[in-house]
């Protein structure tokens, strides 16, 4: 998707992991091979906890760093492509305004 969006001309869009705390040793497995960057929360921010995210919950975050709304990729899987336009659509629409 993240090269969809630079494509497209909306390099901006950010799209980001956050690993939960206590489970830092999974860190060098999930990020082998992947190019998405992949961030360890910890106690001083506690992300998971102020967004309240659930096991593989894709968060969309506004600039402010406000989260906006949640796809749960157990739920709404992106091989599904219904749901992966539905993300796509909703991150470039927050990126420039425009409502698909």
């Amino acid at each position: 998707m993240k090269a969809e969006l630079v494509a497209a001309g909306l390099p901006d869009i950010a799209l980001v992991g956050v690993n939960q705390i206590g489970y830092e040793a999974g860190n060098d497995t999930i990020t082998e091979g992947r190019s998405i960057p992949w961030l360890q929360d910890v106690s001083e921010v506690n992300v998971w906890a102020l967004w309240t995210v659930a096991y593989r919950d894709a968060i969309v975050v506004a600039p402010d760093l406000r989260a906006i709304d949640v796809h749960n990729l157990s739920d709404e899987g992106l091989q599904d492509e219904a749901n992966y336009q539905a993300l796509k659509e909703q991150l470039i629409a927050l990126e420039t305004g425009v409502t698909p």
